[in-house]
């Protein structure tokens, strides 16, 4: 007899197979989904407060409100279309998205005209050691009056920065630079200048005469009441706030913005102390001076983290008060005096326990 063995297919053997490879499948994308990092926010343009010490106010010039800024705006935003006062004490650092850090010093006003870039992600940002910005960004801001420090990386690729003033423009590609802006509220001149600690700086003036400036290089520059402006004097760096802040008079605000809040007056009959002008710093003095106050405000910038730049809180946003300290519960406690009615115990030497009895009674019988 001739046996003929015969195959039957198996359906449940294919569904089986087919169950296996969707649930191999299934495994291989989550094991995925968890193997893969954790991707942050993208970040927008923001300008957080790295720094503030002094008198130092904030006034938005959308809608005329006013904040004093204090210790607890650091790390806090200041929206775009802001104007940035110090007092004769005051002094603040801005951090913009962008890597761009900006110093303010004492009797200064920044205003923040327009700030963007292209949304980026804060993996691998460190804006302490940032060489190149990390996209495209437009900043535009203005310095009315004061003393500005400057540390911009390198800008990307269709990028433009220009600071502005009253004497001229500074179209900037990345750099460490200073600008001094004085005002003299007798005659109404202006006068001012740049240094160019590295990097580059177009500078174009009133009349649109442009100077380029390269590292090592400054500028210098005056005008009338009328807006007249004299002849520019590039050469090299010069200590900017010996010739033109401390040899000017005590500037008092002449034009009050809408909402801002007057300025403490300077009584013009009190006596002036007569002191000794400082001697003009060197070029070596004057560039260790820009980076200590550079380092300063990188500190401050270090202790920030990726939430506070990717999702910013602004000053003008209530603080939360800290509550309200609670009283010991020994304090509210009902058992009332505690050497009265209780008996402590008494530890000696050799494991013995002795109970005093100290209630009323026996308090009585010891002052008889």
């Amino acid at each position: 007899m001739k046996l003929e063995a015969t195959k039957t297919p198996s359906g449940g053997g294919v569904a089986t197979g087919r169950m296996l490879g969707w649930l191999g499948r299934s495994l291989s994308f989550a094991l995925a989904l968890f193997a893969c990092p954790a991707v942050s926010e993208a970040v927008s343009a923001t300008v957080l407060v790295a720094s503030v010490s002094g008198e130092v106010r904030a006034l938005s010039m959308e809608d005329e409100f006013e904040v004093t800024l204090g210790k607890e705006s650091i790390g806090r935003e200041v929206s775009v279309n802001s104007v940035i006062t110090t007092g004769p004490s005051g002094a603040a650092s801005l951090l913009f998205s962008n890597g761009v850090v900006v110093n303010l010093k004492p009797n200064s006003r920044l205003y923040v005209r327009k700030f963007v870039h292209d949304e980026f992600s804060m993996d691998d940002i460190d804006f302490t050691d940032m060489e190149e910005e990390p996209s495209a960004s437009q900043l535009e801001f203005h310095l009315d009056f004061g003393d500005l420090v400057v540390k911009a990386p390198k800008l990307a690729k269709g990028s433009s920065m220009r600071l502005s003033s009253p004497l001229g423009t500074a179209g900037i590609r990345g750099t460490i630079f200073q600008m001094v802006v004085s005002r003299n509220p007798e005659t109404g001149a202006i006068s001012g200048g740049v240094n160019l600690l590295s990097g580059e700086i177009e500078f174009t003036t009133l009349s649109g005469d442009v100077t380029s400036l390269a590292s090592g290089e400054g500028m210098q520059f005056a005008s009338n009441r009328l807006g007249d402006q004299g002849t520019a004097v590039a050469g090299e760096i010069t200590d900017l706030v010996s010739r033109y802040v401390s040899s000017t008079p005590t500037w008092s605000r002449d034009i009050a913005l809408p909402g801002e809040a007057p300025l403490i007056l300077v009584d013009e009959n009190a006596e002036e102390e007569q002191s000794e002008p400082a001697a003009p710093m060197s070029i070596q003095e004057i560039a260790s001076s820009l980076l200590f106050t550079l380092e300063e405000a990188e500190e401050a910038v270090s202790q920030f983290t990726a939430d506070m730049v990717e999702n910013p809180i602004s000053v003008t946003a209530p603080v939360a008060a800290l509550p309200s300290p609670e009283p010991p519960a020994i304090a509210t406690s009902t058992i009332g005096d505690l050497f009265v009615e209780q008996s402590p115990e008494i530890s000696l030497l050799g494991g013995s326990v002795i109970e005093v009895d100290n209630s009323p009674s026996m308090l009585e019988l010891a002052t008889k």
